[in-house]
């Protein structure tokens, strides 16, 4: 099970990570000591004021420390104070230390974290993406991965806390007293009873904080996305709602953690002082003397003080490690699927050379293709396309014909058949297939950011003369005349402060920017009155006469002439 657990950790943190982390327990482990020294040495401070000879002779017994029987009261309070604060001070600057590396060790696992997860998605197919909500997503790399940085530093708490309850059993056990011994099998007995008693309510909690965190974030996102509608529709209200529910449910979990952490200093106080003040009894009625109860005493109390934070401590870490597992295994998950995706990437064999190659054929040979269900959306599909060859896609809704263009991207694979691109298959060339193609789907996404910058679409290098043919063919140049600033105009959240053509205009110039072969149009127009189709539509064919055009259409009575081959589909 240990091993295990930290063949989990490398894989969540990775190695170099790790050998950090080691490195902090041990240190962690060095402060533990030092905290045990520094407790053991108040009593013996006590010990060697009130009654030097009998204390050195009965606990230590150190042949060094025979010459402070030599020295009077004031120089052994003088000697014994200045060695205590220098051992408090060095505890305190080491545990300082300690933390600050705990800190980092956070950060740097955050960091860690975020780059692989965020790196994970953006390289899942397609078809994992239609399968999960940006929202949950979006909620794994923020909220799950804090969770996940909390989850190894407490690890490392609780074993720095392991570590100082075995300092202070051995402490205790080398005074030969078995009050101690008591006192440690009764703490260890409530925090036992306490994690069994709550770890199956902690367990189903994280759960529901999960799900009810992972809805708020949907709301969130769904609310603000679509505010002209929620506003129209007057559905605010709904969304305030739904989302004040969601987070009273979701605070609700937490809550329930929050107090569970609340009872065990609670109960491991009470528990304490009772055991404390029964051993003062036990010993005040066996007739000791002051003399031989206070430096003992002392260690109790002192061991007592340290030891209830700190099984408090053990049992907060296990619960919370518990509540945060769910968290963890999410994280792991896509890690796992990150290193795997890795390996097989540098395990391809295969390397095409496609770039300088000019596109000439595509060809769908024998395709089917379905989604979750076994009914095919494409059955033995057979298609040749030709270099400047203009293609229809027509049919109705559901009869796949936007799946045809998904297929065509390399964004879905086909269950059978093979698609190749100049003879060679599309998944050994994808990368250079997509240099050649400009997209425009149905409902393009636009940046919140410039005009300049949604053409460009992130591009690292600015190319000036592509960047004005562009807005010269998609005739955007007239469009931009009636903006003050230009190209640096902000366009606001998915285009917000454009109109429906403008916005089409620019997912051409888009398109266009990129210098490509292959025009591939997925409804582009759907969301225009017939007239403004008709009117974008000639202007996009217009530009790509020396392309090789692919688009599907819902309506295209009117334009159906444009095109050398016109493919009906039905559902």
């Amino acid at each position: 099970m240990i091993k295990v657990f930290f063949k989990d950790l490398s894989q969540i943190i990775g190695k170099k990570l790790l050998i950090f982390c080691y490195f902090i327990l041990a240190l962690s482990s060095f402060v533990a000591l030092l905290e045990v020294i520094s407790i053991g040495s108040v009593a013996m401070f006590i010990g060697v004021i009130v009654e030097p000879e009998k204390f050195l002779n009965e606990f230590l017994n150190f042949e060094i420390l025979k010459f402070i029987l030599d020295l009077d009261l004031k120089q052994r309070v003088i000697y014994g104070s200045t060695v205590l604060i220098l051992l408090f001070i060095s505890k305190n600057l080491l545990t300082f230390y300690s933390n600050y590396l705990n800190s980092k060790l956070g950060f740097a696992i955050k960091n860690y974290i975020s780059k692989k997860m965020f790196n994970s998605y953006m390289t899942r197919d397609y078809y994992f993406h239609l399968n999960n909500n940006p929202s949950k997503l979006w909620h794994n790399i923020t909220s799950e991965i804090n969770l996940v940085c909390n989850y190894v530093i407490l690890i490392s708490q609780l074993f720095s806390s392991l570590i100082l309850i075995v300092g202070l059993i051995a402490l205790i056990i080398a005074s030969s007293n078995f009050s101690f011994f008591i006192i440690f099998v009764v703490l260890s007995l409530i925090v036992l009873l306490l994690y069994n008693y709550f770890k199956k309510q902690i367990k189903i909690k994280s759960n529901k904080r999960l799900y009810f965190e992972t809805s708020i974030s949907k709301i969130i996102n769904h609310a603000l996305g679509s505010i002209k509608e929620t506003k129209i529709f007057n559905n605010e209200k709904w969304f305030i709602n739904n989302f004040n529910e969601f987070v009273a449910k979701s605070e609700n979990q937490k809550f329930y953690l929050n107090v569970i952490n609340t009872l065990p200093r609670i109960i491991l106080e009470i528990f304490s002082i009772g055991i404390l003040l029964s051993i003062f009894i036990f010993l005040v009625f066996q007739n000791k003397s002051l003399t031989e109860i206070l430096p003992f005493l002392t260690l109790i109390t002192l061991s007592i003080i340290r030891l209830v934070p700190v099984f408090t401590n053990i049992t907060i870490h296990i619960n919370s490690l518990k509540f945060l597992d769910v968290s963890k295994k999410i994280v792991l998950e896509e890690l796992r699927f990150f290193e795997k995706n890795i390996k097989k990437t540098k395990n391809k064999i295969k390397k095409t050379k496609f770039n300088n190659e000019n596109f000439k054929n595509l060809k769908l040979e024998n395709i089917n293709f379905y989604y979750s269900s076994k009914k095919k959306i494409i059955k033995n599909l057979n298609l040749s396309i030709n270099q400047k060859d203009k293609i229809l896609f027509v049919g109705s809704s559901g009869s796949g014909k936007t799946t045809i263009i998904n297929l065509i991207l390399g964004l879905v694979r086909p269950q059978t058949g093979v698609i190749k691109i100049n003879g060679k298959k599309i998944d050994e060339v994808i990368n250079q297939w997509h240099k050649k193609i400009g997209y425009i789907p149905q409902d393009v996404y636009l940046l919140d950011d410039t005009i300049k910058k949604n053409i460009t679409y992130i591009s690292e290098k600015f190319d000036k003369k592509l960047f004005t043919n562009a807005i010269k063919q998609s005739k955007l140049n007239k469009e931009l005349k009636k903006f003050p600033n230009g190209i640096n105009t902000r366009i606001g959240h998915r285009g917000k402060k454009l109109s429906g053509g403008q916005k089409q205009r620019l997912a051409l110039a888009r398109a266009l920017y990129r210098n490509p072969e292959i025009l591939i149009m997925d409804e582009p127009t759907s969301s225009l009155d017939e007239d403004s189709e008709l009117k974008i539509l000639n202007e996009f064919l217009d530009v790509s006469k020396k392309l090789t055009v692919i688009m599907v259409a819902h309506r295209a009575r009117k334009f159906e002439k444009k095109f050398n081959k016109v493919l009906r589909l039905s559902y």
